[in-house]
């Protein structure tokens, strides 16, 4: 039942030189006719969305920014809910270590959250996530560097 709920619209290669961070913006759309519950979710037994990523010897995932969630109000309650819908973004700071070398990585995470339509919610599900990075070397040591910004195409074809 939760198959095509969430799905990740756009994941952009992110790019660092080592030592530096830069930001991952990750976009999402929940299907119509239904909403997963912000973070924070709008009650003590909801379960926020939340991403989280493993550990890695190259790469560091900071704490995600997570958008306001909007109000609703689910049918035969009295307290409204948090939530999300349609297309929305969550922002997942990047970190290349130090001693990171030049090359492709691709950060990997899950994505949980509980879907709920106008009268119930789902149980709980969850949606792996992969960021690609691409780690370059510092052209002048110890100068300032420029990283190109670049258009690379990525496509996750993962759905919950």
């Amino acid at each position: 039942m939760t198959q095509d709920i969430i799905t990740v619209t756009c994941v952009p290669w992110v790019t660092l030189i080592p030592g530096e961070r830069a930001e991952a913006r990750l976009g999402l759309s929940v299907a119509e006719g239904f909403h997963v519950q912000a973070n924070p979710a709008g009650g003590p037994f909801l379960l926020p969305l939340q991403i989280a990523f493993s550990r890695q010897q190259t790469l560091r995932a900071g704490r995600p920014r997570y958008p306001a969630g909007q109000r609703f109000r689910l049918q035969g309650s009295a307290d409204p809910l948090l939530v999300y819908s349609g297309k929305f973004d969550l922002v997942v700071p990047v970190e290349a270590f130090a001693d990171a070398e030049a090359g492709d990585y691709f950060l990997k995470g899950t994505l949980r959250y509980q879907a709920c339509d106008a009268r119930t919610c789902l149980f709980p599900a969850s949606l792996p996530i992969v960021v690609p990075v691409e780690v370059l070397t510092p052209i002048n040591q110890g100068k300032e560097v420029a990283v190109p910004v670049q258009a690379r195409p990525f496509a996750q074809a993962v759905r919950s």
